[in-house]
């Protein structure tokens, strides 16, 4: 813990879609729990036009955000017009490849000489050199009880969730990658559901191994909800795949599997993994 009193606080920007969030909460966790004051900062719908300018998206949300914060007993504002400035001032010094700070480790950001008062944390933060386990989990626990997965039993899906057409080729997940994830866990009673942003292409690896399959036309929730009560889960590189597959790892000791590329191996702790090769 470090002995920081009342004047050192930290505000952390939620940007970025819902998955993306989900880790900056976790860093505000994590950083309320070395006991600095932390704000979560959001930006409202009025100031959306200027988070545009500065060539950012802005995700739909399929999730009360500020109702999980409040659960994770976290303080949430809105950001003022100035803060949203000088903000966008450091967003333009990094495309300009001036330094700035921005996802900064949790051990350089915390050995800083001097941490001034109400400091801007800024980033992604997915990674355990920025964001402990144990935070983590406590997202994922504040998830699984706003949704209710606790109270859903354990099905016999596998279920799979694959990005498509915005991935590159060498990161996109294979019809090898997918057989040996249904050869790991499938049973006469398994059914196999499909989540995927690219229904062409994940029907295109099912159909070659001849395997019944369900491409879902659940809302993201929907998906979310599926995914976390499989007895299975296969997921590729995303962030809401990621949270998906740790609720269902901690409420039904779910069994997961992933590619070897899979941005997140900082915590695969939690993980059983079956990757491409191995």
């Amino acid at each position: 813990m470090h002995d920081t009193g009342s004047k050192v606080g930290f505000k952390v920007l939620l940007m970025g879609g819902l998955g993306n969030q989900f880790f900056q909460i976790a860093r505000a966790i994590e950083l309320r729990d070395q006991s600095f004051g932390v704000q979560v900062v959001y930006i409202g719908d009025k100031l959306d036009w200027l988070y545009r300018l500065g060539g950012h998206i802005k995700h739909e949300s399929w999730l009360d955000i500020s109702v999980l914060i409040e659960s994770l007993g976290l303080e949430f504002r809105r950001i003022t017009f100035i803060e949203l400035f000088f903000l966008g001032l450091k967003f333009v010094s990094r495309k300009l490849r001036i330094k700035t700070a921005f996802d900064e480790e949790l051990e350089s950001r915390l050995d800083q000489k001097s941490l001034s008062s109400n400091s801007w944390d800024v980033g992604y933060f997915q990674s355990i050199r920025h964001v402990s386990l144990t935070s983590i989990n406590k997202v994922s626990v504040g998830i699984a009880d706003m949704l209710n997965i606790t109270e859903f039993p354990a099905n016999d899906r596998i279920a799979f969730h694959i990005r498509g057409g915005d991935f590159s080729v060498s990161d996109r997940v294979t019809v090898d990658d997918v057989q040996s994830a249904i050869e790991a866990t499938f049973s006469d009673s398994s059914r196999i559901f499909v989540a995927t942003n690219d229904v062409r292409f994940s029907s295109g690896i099912f159909k070659s191994l001849g395997v019944d399959f369900e491409i879902s036309k659940l809302s993201p929730i929907g998906d979310f909800v599926a995914i976390a009560t499989a007895k299975s889960v296969f997921v590729s590189n995303s962030s809401f795949g990621f949270w998906a597959a740790l609720c269902a790892k901690n409420t039904h000791n779910t069994i997961v599997f992933s590619l070897n590329s899979w941005p997140y191996g900082d915590f695969l702790g939690t993980f059983c993994i079956k990757s491409r090769g191995v």
